[in-house]
């Protein structure tokens, strides 16, 4: 029914900066796995006359095919937005977009899973919903956020697909008209509420595939910049872009290392021989959009606007948007601990509310999110975060470096352990903690010293989630038992996530007479 032509040009690296096929290919076989199983399952249900997707993809038209990997959050975290370092290893669960143009003028998005349950659920809109009825001009990001939160809880989670294209067009020269529509299917191994990034993984997968369809030659890092936009202006989600760059850049068994001011990709992080990433689900869902998560985010751009008074950069008098930060470069991550701790921490207010804060300050520095008058924030503990999370993701990479060629490569995996330990207990000062993370972290340090595991913490936005466990390679049984008495004790969670695949990738599919 279709085909891998490597000799396309979208799949040899010109367009959407897909990765190079090989050189000789005329079926399916050198595809990574996940699209092909995606694939197969695809192809069966058009065979099978399933009504969801066999009356509009057509065999006789090219398919575009595009995977994205979920993340796992290893350090920086919720730092991200302070202009922290992180470091994120892509997952080997991944999300698989499929694409074609077709004679409706309609949007049209099928979500499935893989193994063929009949949960699918379906989003159709007109293309026309995508342009204003007067200019002809595409609507605008905020105009689009709002039509997405106008349809209601069970059509909102196509805002993560179909604001690619609002933001393809707004931001770019791309080809998309009310003339023909755009058939999607998607399916996914990247489990949604588990703080690995199902999100970003959906929004790059569908980014990778329209930048194949519509020839548009943005790089893997403008592909990602873009998918923040989708979640912070269309989904309306103040996350950070270590998600989206992790899933667009990440390289298989490497850990993605980028500094936050904003988008510094900086060479990537190998552990070292006998060392190992793993992560433990705890079933309590994680969402970036919970309030935990902004009062957080806003309780440390509060404190970084006292410490731009504090420092003498900008009094109460002058404007959020017209501060110019000599200092820290606008980054709460560039205060240097040592300043912190000896005098600047003292004079932050321990806690604060809205109100206060704004009789004080017009705003914020922080364009996603919105003080609220009627809130109390934790100010002191979530400015702290970020400060010290730079500072020990930093230090996690110089061990991680130095273990390489150190005889005392045990030595060096505790401390690095030692540092996630301690980003752990930051998170829990913040009260981005959770019971059932806290449980499985607890039962990994209580592990004997000599049984290899070296440190675990939290992950992404906190308050529940997925454990990251770092570890000695042959640890694998024992952080499967650890995980596996956790889920019988709490009834829920225990899966372990293992291994890592390349950042997202596009192709061309073309018409075959078999598969």
């Amino acid at each position: 029914m279709w085909r891998y032509d490597p000799t396309s040009k979208e799949s040899t690296g010109v367009i959407a900066g897909s990765r190079p096929g090989p050189e000789v290919s005329s079926d399916t076989t050198e595809l990574p796995l996940d699209i092909r199983a995606a694939l197969e399952s695809l192809v069966q249900r058009i065979l099978s006359g399933d009504e969801l997707v066999a009356p509009y993809f057509t065999s006789s038209q090219p398919l575009i095919a595009a995977r994205a990997p979920g993340r796992l959050d290893v350090m920086g975290g919720i730092a991200d937005y302070s202009g922290s370092t992180v470091l994120q290893l892509p997952l080997k669960e991944s999300t698989v977009m499929f694409c074609q143009y077709h004679h409706t003028p309609e949007f049209r998005l099928v979500s499935q899973a893989i193994d063929g349950d009949a949960d699918a659920q379906v989003f159709c809109m007109p293309m026309s919903d995508f342009f204003d009825g007067k200019s002809g001009l595409a609507c605008s990001e905020v105009h689009m956020h709002h039509y997405f939160n106008s349809l209601g809880d069970e059509s909102r989670w196509a805002a993560y697909v179909a604001g690619v294209i609002t933001v393809l067009m707004v931001h770019t020269d791309c080809d998309i008209s009310t003339k023909r529509g755009l058939q999607l299917h998607v399916s996914s191994t990247v489990p949604p509420g588990k703080g690995v990034s199902s999100s970003a993984a959906l929004e790059v997968a569908t980014m990778r595939a329209l930048c194949c369809l519509l020839e548009l030659t943005l790089s893997a890092h403008e592909q990602a910049l873009l998918c923040q936009r989708v979640e912070n202006h269309i989904v309306g989600a103040p996350c950070g872009l270590m998600d989206q760059m992790a899933s667009s850049c990440g390289q298989q068994g490497a850990l993605m290392r980028m500094l936050c001011q904003p988008d510094i990709v900086e060479e990537p992080v190998l552990l070292p021989d006998g060392l190992s990433l793993w992560g433990i689900d705890s079933g309590i869902r994680h969402a970036v959009t919970g309030a935990d998560y902004s009062s957080v985010r806003i309780a440390a751009f509060m404190g970084y606007r006292y410490l731009l008074e504090l420092a003498g950069i900008a009094g109460k008098e002058i404007a959020a948007a017209d501060i110019v930060d000599t200092l820290w470069q606008g980054y709460l991550a560039n205060v240097s601990m040592f300043e912190f701790v000896q005098s600047l921490e003292a004079q932050l207010p321990e806690q604060l509310s809205g109100l206060d804060f704004l009789q004080h300050f017009d705003d914020t520095t922080d364009a996603i999110t919105v003080v609220d008058p009627d809130a109390i924030y934790a100010v002191r503990v979530c400015t702290a975060h970020p400060i010290e999370e730079h500072f020990r993701a930093r230090l996690f990479i110089q061990l991680a470096n130095a273990a390489h060629s150190n005889i005392d490569q045990e030595s060096l995996a505790k401390l690095m352990g030692e540092c996630m330990y301690q980003s752990h207990a930051s998170y829990s000062r913040c009260k981005l903690n959770s019971d059932g993370t806290d449980d499985l972290v607890a039962r990994l340090k209580s592990c004997d010293h000599d049984s290899g595991i070296y440190g675990a913490r939290i992950t992404g936005g906190g308050s529940g989630g997925v454990v990251a466990v770092l570890a000695r390679s042959d640890s694998h049984s024992l952080i499967h038992s650890i995980a596996s008495q956790y889920a019988a004790s709490w009834g829920v969670g225990g899966h372990v996530f293992s291994g890592s695949s390349a950042g997202a990738e596009g192709y061309h599919l073309v018409p075959a007479t078999i598969v």
